[in-house]
């Protein structure tokens, strides 16, 4: 893949002991490796030409933080070889050579890596025409470093070391102290009110014709039911019905009566739809309970009425809700 430096550092794969060319892109590897090399050519450029000459005053010591303990990542590559220094002119003709020019000044130190090797300081002039050699010249102060070569490549991450002990909190900060033990738990609040009961509810269902027996037919008294006392001073709240026979033609049509009070309990009656439904809860018109004749007390007599039998329909049961 093509190399991302300078904008950031590349990520290179490198190859186990027992992988094989066939499990690596091996060329790309090495078009990898190349393109990265050209970066840093061209980030740094011909003879550092692309490099900054001199480096900023250094910025006061930041307070020392709490020491961490951590694997250090692999070295960077070496920075590039600096120049050579030009070559200083030919002294007058002699066999006696020259002192040794001063070496140049120690340049400053680069930022953090491994840098380029800084260039070599002139040659001092050829001394006057001798047989005898003269005095070694002084030592030079040494050439200035040359810039630090490019960041190479980080490795990877070491598993991170344990956490330093937290230092004692200094006069004037900015970093909050250590947290406070717990303290105990409060005593448990008071029970709250028992809630209110809910409402009572009960329901029945009735067998109205015998599933096995000859089709339902039309007529009032199909079916009776007495309102027990555990159902005194409820309201029907469900009606519905069902079958074991579908009709194949025809709503199946059913009323409730409460014969006691002689008034019809439904306002919409309870409709079966024609085949394949067998009960009332998928009906197209849902049945609809008169709400100012659904109360019952204990001995209500409760009657099912049959006013349309559909065409076939066997084996009807009506299923009453109260509450």
């Amino acid at each position: 893949m093509p190399s991302v430096y300078p904008d950031e550092f590349d990520e290179f794969v490198d190859p186990e002991a027992d992988d094989t060319l066939e499990e690596l892109d091996h060329a790309g590897m090495h078009t990898h490796a190349h393109d990265a090399l050209r970066a840093i050519q061209t980030t740094l450029g011909v003879n550092l030409e692309n490099v900054p000459t001199s480096i900023g005053p250094t910025g006061p010591t930041g307070p020392t933080g709490p020491i961490g303990i951590g694997i250090a990542g692999e070295n960077g590559l070496d920075g590039a070889t600096g120049p050579t220094g030009a070559t200083g002119p030919t002294g007058a003709d002699s066999t006696v050579p020259g002192p040794t020019g001063p070496t140049g000044a120690t340049g400053a130190t680069g930022a953090d890596g491994v840098g380029a090797t800084g260039v070599t300081g002139p040659t001092g002039p050829t001394g006057a025409d001798s047989t005898v050699s003269g005095p070694t010249g002084a030592t030079g102060p040494t050439g200035a470093t040359g810039l630090t070569g490019a960041t190479g490549a980080s490795g990877d991450t070491g598993p991170t070391g344990p956490t330093g002990a937290t230092g004692a909190t200094g006069a004037d900060s900015t970093v909050p102290g250590p947290t406070g033990s717990t303290g105990p738990t409060g005593p448990a609040g008071a029970t709250g009110p028992t809630g209110a009961t809910g409402p009572t509810t009960g329901a029945v269902q009735i067998q109205v014709t015998d599933p096995n027996g000859s089709a339902i037919t039309t007529g009032d008294g199909k079916a009776y039911f007495t309102v027990p006392a555990a159902f005194n001073g409820m309201n029907l709240v469900t009606a519905h019905a069902a079958l074991t026979t579908a009709s194949s033609s025809g709503l199946v049509t059913v009323q409730i009566t409460n014969v006691t009070d002689s008034v019809d309990m439904l306002s919409t009656k309870i409709t079966i739809d024609v085949s394949p439904e067998l009960t009332s809860y998928t009906a197209l018109t849902p049945p609809v309970i008169d709400t100012t004749k659904d109360d019952v007390v204990t001995g209500d007599l409760l009657r099912i009425d049959v006013d349309v039998a559909g065409t076939g329909a066997k084996g009807l049961m009506v299923i009453l809700g109260f509450q």
